[in-house]
């Protein structure tokens, strides 16, 4: 703010004219303990540029609410990546939010399952892209489908390829990378299954 003050003191007329936006209901509070009231950012109307200053604890800010009011602003982006990250690098927003709207604009218009979805980009931004999408019943459904539900981890791990024979190495890799993308698609089967797509895998290998 000060730079844009200062412009206003030394050039002609006021170039520079500005205002405050919280995150929440509440006053911006500094480090210094002063508290900088504004308008809440949910209550935004519009503006021509707006720097988001987290300061520290960046992901303490980056509460449901604030992330709401993302999902809003990239509603009015189109389902471009770039230009999601060129928005997000101009508004100063942090590495997690930035990433938070470029994947809500990239995936917009994905047609995989939404768990799939969120398997790959994370529960929150797969949520706010099908709620985006701009059919209601496909929002609906995916809100359900993610209401309570974390995305689970593979129940199988490299060692557990090199026991069965395979050397330590690339092949391991691309065994494991099998496996998941078959245990992805079949939404996330339990271990027998896990187990057996292991089997069939190395099976493959071996041919």
């Amino acid at each position: 703010v000060d730079p844009m003050r200062a412009a206003n003191r030394l050039g002609p007329g006021r170039p520079f004219d500005w205002s405050y936006v919280t995150a929440t209901e509440q006053p911006a509070r500094l480090t210094s303990g002063l508290a900088v009231p504004g308008t809440p950012i949910a209550r935004l109307e519009g503006c021509d540029l707006m720097l988001v200053i987290a300061g520290f604890n960046l992901d303490r800010h980056g509460t449901p609410a604030l992330l709401a009011s993302l999902r809003r602003l990239a509603a009015l982006l189109p389902a471009d990546a770039g230009i999601a990250d060129q928005v997000a690098s101009r508004l100063r927003l942090s590495t997690r939010q930035r990433k938070h709207l470029s994947a809500i604009s990239a995936y917009r218009h994905d047609a995989r399952p939404v768990r799939q979805l969120a398997h790959a980009i994370g529960i929150e931004a797969a949520r706010d892209a099908r709620l985006l999408g701009g059919n209601e019943s496909d929002a609906a459904a995916a809100v359900a489908a993610l209401d309570g539900w974390t995305v689970p981890q593979l129940p199988v791990r490299g060692g557990d390829i090199v026991a069965r024979g395979i050397a330590a190495g690339p092949e391991v890799a691309r065994i494991l990378q099998g496996v998941e993308a078959q245990w992805v698609a079949e939404d996330y089967p339990d271990a027998a299954r896990v187990a057996e797509l292991v089997d069939q895998m190395i099976g493959r290998s071996s041919d």
